[in-house]
């Protein structure tokens, strides 16, 4: 009977698959699994040969029925895929003695630019609208958008006073993935200078200030007039 040899991922703490009832833990993280043409492989395979694999294949291999039925299910969603599971197959040493090489875990080997933000003087660190997710590349030319987490900005951010600042950003990432150059994303955000009131503008209001000071005068010596002579009718 056909047997596959499979082992946690280094980042994995246990792994279940229900259609062939197999139950792996760092107790006991590598087992052999004997098959046959009833059995379902498929989860194994997925398991396997999916993005962030939750195991290795060490010994054997998938029946072509088996990898023909995976790879039908993700061609469409990238070719990676397809070649990610042929690489796998390769790695594995077969029914023969011997060890597979781990599959290579993902790490951050750039992080794409954002453009610079330009805002009104005034506006608060919250209303910047800094992006919540980047635009990662992982070492195997994948690329995927992660959260980021925004500092306070260098200097730190004073929407009261213009100028420019520099934020960083520190990338979110799951124990499937690594970071090993600390990367971190960066966006430039320039406060605007605050607009002053023009000239003319202050000049026309004072005047016009000016022109009501002998109005309310006048009015106020009218009524005063008037009040007199209703005092002298008496």
């Amino acid at each position: 009977m056909p047997k596959l040899t499979v082992g946690l991922a280094p980042y994995k703490n246990s792994f279940y698959d229900k259609k062939t009832n197999t139950s792996i833990t760092l107790s006991n993280p590598v087992r052999e699994i004997s098959y046959n043409d009833n059995t379902d492989l498929l989860g194994l395979c997925h398991a396997v040969n999916c993005k962030f694999p939750a195991l290795i294949l060490y010994k054997g291999k998938f029946p072509k029925e088996v990898m023909d039925e995976w790879k039908g299910k993700y061609k469409l969603i990238a070719k990676q895929a397809i070649n990610r599971a042929d690489k796998n197959q390769e790695k594995s040493v077969g029914n023969d003695e011997g060890e597979a090489e781990e599959p290579e875990v993902l790490n951050i080997a750039s992080i794409a630019s954002l453009e610079n933000i330009e805002v009104e003087f005034g506006t608060s660190k919250e209303s910047l609208s800094l992006p919540s997710r980047v635009e990662v590349t992982f070492n195997d030319d994948s690329k995927e958008n992660l959260n980021v987490t925004w500092n306070d900005g260098e200097p730190n951010y004073n929407g009261s006073s213009a100028g420019t600042y520099v934020f960083e950003g520190e990338i979110e990432i799951s124990e499937e993935l690594t970071n090993t150059d600390n990367l971190k994303a960066q966006i430039t955000v320039n406060v605007l200078e605050e607009e002053e009131e023009e000239e003319g503008d202050v000049e026309a209001l004072s005047f016009n200030l000016e022109e009501e000071k002998p109005k309310k005068k006048q009015a106020a010596k009218k009524t005063t007039a008037k009040k007199t002579t209703k005092k002298s009718t008496k």
